[in-house]
């Protein structure tokens, strides 16, 4: 199920995925939560960045299928234009300027780091 836009006080609004397990709807258990970022990517190439999905929920089923992992929620959480900032917390960053360390990428001022603000939106507000 989807929720797009997913309301957000501490940071930008973005759509957010909810994969249940199998049986979730028949079952009385409580399960676990996984959140993942860039959750755009999780399930479906059409909303996947370059087009390509990373089959989240095929491999979810197939594991839990076979065994191997027991049934969890996942939260797939869409990464915003400020994905770099809500990313890298300021605490780990020395100067006053950021680099991803990627040629052709941006460089970002320490002071515009928001990961603290987006760490409180998945804790506070999504979870």
């Amino acid at each position: 199920m989807a929720f797009e836009p997913y309301p957000a006080a501490a940071v930008q609004p973005r759509a957010v995925w909810v994969l249940l397990p199998p049986g979730y709807d028949r079952s009385s258990e409580r399960f676990p939560v996984i959140y993942m970022q860039d959750g755009q990517n999780l399930f479906d190439a059409s909303t996947a960045n370059f087009g390509v999905e990373w089959a989240i929920d095929e491999t979810m089923v197939r594991l839990i299928s076979a065994g191997e992992i027991r049934p969890a929620i996942i939260v797939g959480i869409e990464s915003s234009t400020k994905r770099f900032e809500e990313y890298m917390p300021k605490k780990a960053a020395s100067g006053d300027i950021v680099t991803t360390g990627v040629d052709g990428y941006p460089t970002f001022r320490t002071e515009d780091l928001i990961a603290d603000q987006y760490l409180d939106f998945v804790v506070d507000e999504l979870k």
